[in-house]
């Protein structure tokens, strides 16, 4: 069966669902068991996939405001492939959720080690199902680096910087181009990519690498982001993807003082400013 054989029978309510395969359930060596139960239950395995989670989306996908034990749950759960078993059969969710909870409390060794996670109810296995989609279309280990792009152009005498707003579930601040560096992916191969996928530029790219970079930590986890200038000329456009709303060229005094959040990206705006500076002092 394909996906889309399987996106059809997702309509029938109570007909579907979907289990994930946790490091734990693995390890103790149960995943047999688990597929027997299934068939004990008159359901089949349709379809298998692989998810790779980060915090961000642990936190979309639970809907927790605020993740208690970021540093757990991310050894525990991220940068890792997970398996995603789609499920068929009569009273799917029901029988699925009634599988987890009894192997939960024959095996689950604690609250936060608990085998595998199913949708609670039709609502929660739609809502779900549309994340999972969207992950497996880019299903690729993440890394703790990161990278910054820092968008300019030239008008007369002026320079001006592109600043970008994060969608509200995002955060809804303003920042460069950022994003995570994938597994076998240099900075520079993730940066182009970046740029394509927030602002939709793909030629002409040429990186300025400024030589900086800086540490920050983020749910008790410590990234490294390294942070490149580019150069626009007044002819391209910007596309924005859905992670911003809107976008601005303001001169570097006002993003940094106007606009950016975060530390980091205010100095990488100050080095790129320096970096210009001694340009147009060496070419004169």
């Amino acid at each position: 069966m394909t996906q889309d054989d399987f996106n059809l029978r997702v309509t029938r309510r109570d007909y579907c669902s979907i289990i994930i395969v946790k490091p734990d359930l693995i390890e103790i060596g149960i995943e047999n068991d688990l597929k027997e139960i299934i068939k004990q239950n008159r359901l089949k395995i349709s379809l298998i996939s692989k998810i790779v989670m980060d915090l961000e989306f642990v936190k979309e996908f639970y809907q927790w405001d605020k993740i208690k034990f970021p540093k757990e749950i991310n050894e525990y759960l991220c940068d890792k492939k997970l398996s995603v078993w789609f499920i068929e059969g009569d009273n799917a969710i029901k029988k699925v959720l009634n599988i987890k909870k009894y192997l939960r409390k024959k095996y689950s060794i604690d609250e936060m080690h608990n085998l595998i996670h199913c949708p609670d109810s039709y609502d929660d296995f739609k809502r779900e199902y549309r994340l999972i989609l969207d992950k497996i279309k880019n299903c690729k280990m993440r890394t703790n680096n990161q990278i910054e792009v820092i968008l300019f152009k030239r008008r007369k005498k002026e320079i001006l910087f592109l600043i970008l707003k994060r969608s509200i579930k995002k955060g809804g601040f303003w920042q460069p181009i950022t994003g995570g560096v994938e597994e076998n992916e240099t900075f520079e191969e993730a940066a182009i990519r970046e740029i394509s996928e927030e602002v939709g530029i793909t030629e002409n790219v040429k990186l300025i690498d400024i030589d900086y970079s800086f540490e920050f930590l983020e749910e008790n986890i410590i990234h490294f982001e390294k942070v490149f200038g580019l150069e626009l000329s007044s002819m391209q456009k910007i596309i924005l993807s859905e992670e911003h709303t809107e976008f601005k060229w303001v001169d570097g005094s006002t993003a940094i003082t106007d606009f950016l959040k975060y530390p980091g990206n205010k100095e990488g705006f100050r080095k790129l400013i320096n970096f210009l500076e001694k340009m147009e002092v060496n070419n004169d």
